[in-house]
């Protein structure tokens, strides 16, 4: 499909100019200091990993997650089972109910855990059945195309540059940059090394949000082809959740402002895609709610706004399941 193409291509495109800029800055950074990198590259990596790995129980510990057991919410299990077989991958995650009342979900794991999906109460309680299929549609292709470990890694590299800079600094503090016949050379030097260090950081912090939101976006197609409609519904279920959350309170939509990492895993950015002042109710069929998402999906906005977040834009995400719905539909891929 040409839109998955194009999707897949940006992607890698991203990736390579990401690898890219690391490769060369960090070739030229050691070139001029003479140092070894080795250690320090190893100590990130090991932090990250080990972060990664726990980081499932820290969650599930801060946001009161749970297994359900398959005597709760038998259909939401039944969901999940058929959702799995569809994206024909070998391993059923753990379906995990966290008791939080903004409706969102989230896709995690690590080797120590396995794969989990995660609902909230709030979703269970506000959202159409079929609108939590596509949802979990999503989450499973988070899962089916590894995002988590992808994250992991892309992660690791602009934390290195940060480190290097502050290194620099450090030793511009201390004094231990430059011998007593050249000082002012290697002070510069450093200086000049410490700010580079830190704008690659920065830049590379903005390629991976570019790379996360694109990965979002490859996560809906795996729910629009996996799930009947799924196209349909989950941008009906985007449009539901951010009604939800835009009336919920300051303090309740904070709990999940803990964490950074964490509102990287859900499927809609509590803080930013919000729809104030809409009410839907509890009940509808969620054929109503794609319809609000058609009302929004050409509204114009600008781009400025998602720059630094994780996710892309409510308006731009139902917008693109709108398109593709159109080109699922022309194929019959349903």
């Amino acid at each position: 499909m040409s839109s998955v193409l194009s999707l897949r291509m940006t992607m890698l495109l991203t990736l390579a100019l990401y690898i890219g800029i690391t490769s060369l800055a960090l070739a030229l950074i050691l070139s001029l200091l003479g140092l070894n990198i080795i250690f320090i590259a190893i100590l990130i990596t090991v932090f990250h990993v080990i972060q990664w790995l726990i980081a499932p129980y820290v969650i599930e510990s801060i946001y009161h997650v749970r297994e359900l057991g398959e005597d709760e919410y038998p259909w939401l299990h039944r969901m999940l089972e058929d959702i799995v077989s569809r994206a024909k991958i070998k391993f059923k995650p753990k379906l995990m109910l966290a008791e939080i009342s903004i409706p969102n979900a989230f896709a995690y794991g690590s080797p120590l855990t396995g794969p989990r999906v995660a609902v909230t109460r709030g979703l269970i309680e506000n959202l159409h059945r079929e609108e939590i299929r596509a949802v979990l549609g999503h989450e499973v292709g988070h899962l089916k195309h590894k995002d988590v470990q992808l994250m992991l890694f892309i992660s690791l590299l602009p934390a290195l540059f940060f480190i290097i800079g502050r290194y620099l600094m450090w030793s511009l503090l201390w004094g231990g940059i430059g011998d007593r016949r050249d000082r002012g050379g290697g002070i510069a030097l450093a200086i000049v090394l410490a700010i580079a260090c830190y704008a690659i950081y920065i830049v590379l912090l903005l390629i991976m949000l570019r790379y996360s939101r694109l990965r979002e976006y490859f996560a809906d197609y795996e729910a629009a082809i996996n799930v009947p409609d799924g196209a349909k519904k989950l941008a009906a279920a985007l449009v539901r959740i951010a009604s939800v959350t835009g009336r919920l309170s300051k303090h309740t939509k904070s709990i999940v402002m803990k964490s950074s990492t964490f509102k990287a895993l859900l499927i809609s950015d509590p803080e930013n895609d919000v729809l104030e002042g809409l009410t839907l109710r509890y009940g509808d069929d969620w054929r109503r709610d794609y319809q609000l998402a058609l009302s929004l999906a050409y509204r114009e906005e600008g781009g400025e706004e998602e720059l630094f977040s994780t996710h892309p834009s409510l308006v731009k995400r139902i917008r693109a399941l709108i398109e593709l719905d159109k080109e699922l539909s022309s194929r019959a891929i349903y």
